[in-house]
């Protein structure tokens, strides 16, 4: 059964942040089959601080926004991320915390769901772009 993420009202009446405008409306749509679990590892452990569908309703920044994409963020540096956190650099987000529970193995899960939300954000319309 596919994951569903928290309703908009429930987000904001519990006083979450709902993310960048530019990316409230994007809905990826189902994953492909070969992306499940990273999917799954995904919203289990990235979603409280980077959103569901990684558009930046929690703690943490909006994967989805360019300074995350390839080349600019090498999957290298994501798995480094995961592995040992990084301090605090862009906006006003915090140190991002090193995640225990997920290991080399289960990054190779993830970071392939990440490029694939990246990509499919890339295409949709409903995305403002940049000077939109």
């Amino acid at each position: 059964r596919r994951a569903q993420g928290p309703p908009a009202v429930a987000m904001v009446a519990a006083g979450l942040p709902r993310g960048p405008a530019q990316f409230q409306r994007f809905n990826p749509g189902p994953a492909p089959a070969e992306l499940a679990q990273g999917e799954r590892l995904f919203n289990t452990y990235c979603t409280s601080c980077h959103g569901f569908y990684g558009k930046g309703e929690g703690l943490g920044p909006a994967l989805l926004d360019t300074l995350y994409l390839a080349p600019r963020l090498a999957d290298a540096s994501i798995e480094q991320a995961i592995l040992n956190g990084v301090p605090q650099t862009h906006w006003h987000f915090g140190a991002m915390p090193k995640v225990a529970r997920v290991g080399p193995p289960e990054i190779q899960q993830v970071i392939p769901y990440v490029r694939w939300l990246q990509a499919r954000a890339a295409e949709d319309p409903n995305v403002r772009k940049s000077g939109s």
